[in-house]
C-alpha cells in the first residue's frame, strides 16, 4: 500500500478553520501542535503546490500598502471533502523504534551492578518524562485562557488532543516507578542456579 502524505491533511486542516500564507500554516503548526506533529517549509510549500493541481487549495495574492504581497490559500469544496474522508479513516500510530524498550531488552537484571544502571535508567526516563509533562500542563494551561476555537463550556479541542500525551506521560511515569521497585525486589542467582 502506498504510503499517504500526511502533511496534505495537516494543511487542510488549517485551511479548513481559516485562509493561510504558508508562512502562517507553519507559524499555526508550532503554535498549536508542535508537541505531537511538527512541519516545515520545505514540506509546507511543495504540497501546497501540488495541492493546488488537485484542485484542494485556491490561491490568492493579497496585496498590503508598504508591505510585501503575500499568497492566501483557501479550501476548496474539493479539498474538504478530502479531509473529512481522511478524519474518518483508521489512524497509522508508528512507534517501531522505541530506545527505551530496546535498552530494556539487553540489560541483565542478574548483575547487581547492571540492575543499579536500570533503575538509573528509569530515574532519568521518568525526569525527562516529568519535565514534559510540566511543558504539557503549561501548554494546557495557556490554551484554556487564549484559544478563539475554545467552546462555549471552556474546552476545545486542541486541550483534549493534548490531554492525551498528559495521560501517557503520566503513565509512563508510573510505569517508571512501579519497574524501578519490581527491580529492587528482584533476587539475584547465583551461577549454580540459587537465588539469593
Amino acid at each position: 500500500m502506498p504510503k499517504i502524505n500526511k502533511t496534505k491533511y495537516a494543511i487542510l486542516g488549517i485551511l479548513n478553520l481559516k485562509p493561510s500564507s504558508g508562512y502562517d500554516i507553519k507559524k499555526y503548526c508550532d503554535l498549536s501542535f508542535s508537541h505531537y506533529w511538527n512541519e516545515n517549509f520545505g514540506s509546507i510549500y511543495p504540497m501546497l503546490k501540488r495541492m493546488e493541481m488537485e484542485g484542494l487549495v485556491n490561491k490568492k495574492t493579497e496585496q498590503n500598502e508598504g508591505k510585501p504581497s503575500r499568497i492566501i490559500y483557501s479550501i476548496t469544496e474539493k479539498g474538504k471533502s478530502e479531509f473529512y474522508e481522511w478524519m474518518l479513516t483508521p489512524t497509522e500510530e508508528k512507534s517501531t523504534r522505541r530506545e527505551r524498550l530496546l535498552k530494556l531488552a539487553f540489560a541483565n537484571p542478574r548483575e547487581e551492578n547492571n540492575r543499579e544502571i536500570i533503575m538509573e535508567m528509569f530515574e532519568r526516563q521518568k525526569a525527562v518524562i516529568q519535565q514534559k509533562l510540566d511543558e504539557y500542563l503549561q501548554i494546557e494551561n495557556d490554551i484554556a485562557m487564549d484559544d478563539p476555537l475554545t467552546e462555549t463550556n471552556g474546552i476545545s479541542l486542541r486541550v483534549i488532543a493534548l490531554r492525551c500525551l498528559i495521560a501517557e506521560s503520566r503513565a509512563q511515569i508510573q510505569w517508571c516507578e512501579e519497574s524501578v521497585e519490581a527491580i529492587k525486589n528482584m533476587k539475584s542467582k547465583s551461577k549454580n542456579g540459587r537465588t539469593s
